[in-house]
């Protein structure tokens, strides 16, 4: 796992949030999903805990078969938690409160929070290895 100091966490972060909306409201799931570890795991109420990215797609896959049940998605991180040690003021990862709202093609509206652990691998981007949404 690499180092980065917390800004430059946060804007990893963010920047990977941008690239995980566009491609959910393109109806790419599995673009959506590849921000993953390969070993993360995902837990909603829907799915109970599902481990490792192919299974966590699968998941996705059930619940928004096609493009009107995912609709649109708007996310919004309300708070990051680093862990309370650092290396000379650098950090590998972070959990982060995200705000989360979708819109279905009939108008339908979804919205909750996540709590989203990101890693920073060693190719410096940050990966998905935690998902708990509600």
């Amino acid at each position: 796992m690499r180092l980065v100091s917390t800004s430059d966490f946060v804007a990893k972060v963010y920047e990977f949030n941008k690239r995980a909306v566009s491609a959910w409201n393109a109806g790419d799931l599995e673009t959506f999903i590849s921000g993953y570890a390969h070993n993360a795991t995902y837990l909603t109420k829907a799915s109970g805990l599902v481990e490792g990215r192919d299974d966590i797609l699968a998941a996705y896959q059930t619940e928004f078969p096609d493009r009107s049940k995912m609709g649109t998605i708007q996310v919004a991180v309300r708070r990051f938690n680093f862990p309370p040690y650092t290396y000379n003021g650098e950090v590998g990862m972070a959990v982060a409160i995200v705000q989360w709202a979708t819109t279905q093609t009939d108008g339908t509206r979804d919205e909750g929070f996540s709590t989203v652990t990101f890693e920073l691998g060693m190719d410096g981007e940050v990966r998905v290895v935690q998902d708990t949404s509600v």
